[in-house]
């Protein structure tokens, strides 16, 4: 059976756009969960936030992120822990956008196991991120970060997500888009393709 792929577009669209007005705010309070994978290695990773006001323009974040490299050897396993808390300031772009400027701590922890032989390190850092998020329409909403960890000597290469939201319902999303936060700990040419789902803990 042959699908008109035109009147499909127009379907889904007209899901879309008419399935009731829904909450254009943006809040920053909420339950956020992700997995990742890039397109062609083994590497593979899942990350979840809480994200909560800390007051009225101030928001307090804490995430754990893990990924994992699978190589053909099953003797060789190599894994990196993420651990973040941060305290930032909202800052209002206008009616439909709106932007987190944080700052934390980050604790790394790596583990790689040869066989037999084990090596684990840990690492101390503080982070900086910005979070920009615009809702495009009542139920699409862009969202994009760029972010740093940084120690004593030197700082990491820009730590970065883009992606496009769907609200399901005013409380429910699902996301699809890519990464580099989680795989500068294998190959910082890495991207990591992720799928997520988010609840609003409060609207606006």
């Amino acid at each position: 059976m042959v699908i008109n792929k035109t009147m499909l577009a127009l379907g889904f669209s007209a899901l879309v756009f008419s399935s009731g007005a829904l909450a254009d705010g943006l809040t920053w309070q909420y339950m956020d969960a992700r997995y990742q994978r890039p397109s062609g290695d083994g590497v593979h990773g899942t990350a979840g936030q809480v994200s909560v006001y800390a007051s009225e323009n101030w928001v307090l974040q804490g995430g754990v992120a893990y990924a994992r490299l699978k190589e053909n050897d099953p003797d060789l396993k190599i894994s990196q822990t993420r651990f973040d808390v941060a305290l930032g300031r909202v800052l209002n772009l206008g009616d439909r956008a709106s932007a987190l400027l944080s700052a934390g701590y980050t604790h790394l922890r790596y583990d790689t196991d040869v066989g037999d032989f084990s090596v684990d390190g840990r690492d101390h850092v503080a982070n900086a991120q910005l979070v920009v998020r615009a809702a495009l329409t009542q139920r699409f909403e862009a969202e994009g970060s760029i972010g740093v960890l940084f120690d004593d000597e030197d700082a990491s290469d820009p730590l970065w997500n883009a992606g496009l939201r769907y609200r399901i319902t005013p409380a429910v999303s699902v996301l699809l888009g890519a990464n580099g936060i989680a795989s500068d700990a294998f190959d910082s040419d890495d991207i990591l393709y992720e799928a997520g789902f988010r609840f609003d803990l409060q609207q606006h």
